[in-house]
């Protein structure tokens, strides 16, 4: 295992992606715009998010790497949740039945009032299926 910071995976406006103990994690490491504060509350609300069973990275915890501040996950592969976002509302729709139309927008709406409550309080909001027939029912009226 070693800890030497590997190829860099991606960037955002707060904070570069790389490779972590050789490419089994990843670490996130702040950018100075970013704050050690903002870090421990990204912790917090994925620990949240990952001791509520929903599907993210686990995270390991807190670092600092050559004076940067960084949050240390575990590496998984598949589409952003960004990509997803735009590839539903913005790509080529090939469904046919209206009915799915529906349940991507309930989807979106649970998924985004999940993230909400994860961001806000770290208290983890799932629509019950009552709520969640209140919500499909809204989006007829």
């Amino acid at each position: 295992m070693t800890n030497a910071v590997g190829r860099k995976l991606g960037e955002g406006a707060c904070a570069e992606v790389f490779e972590w103990e050789g490419g089994s994690k990843i670490v996130k490491l702040a950018k100075p715009n970013t704050s050690s504060a903002a870090l421990q509350r990204e912790l917090m609300h994925c620990r949240c998010a990952w001791e509520c069973w929903l599907p993210v990275p686990e995270p390991f915890g807190l670092i600092t790497v050559e004076g940067r501040p960084g949050v240390v996950f575990e590496r998984i592969y598949g589409e952003s949740i960004l990509n997803r976002f735009i590839n539903k509302t913005i790509g080529p729709n090939k469904r046919v039945n209206g009915l799915d139309l529906l349940e991507d927008h309930l989807d979106a709406r649970i998924t985004a009032r999940l993230l909400y409550q994860i961001h806000t309080n770290s208290r983890v909001y799932q629509a019950s299926g009552q709520e969640s027939e209140m919500i499909l029912a809204e989006h007829h009226l």
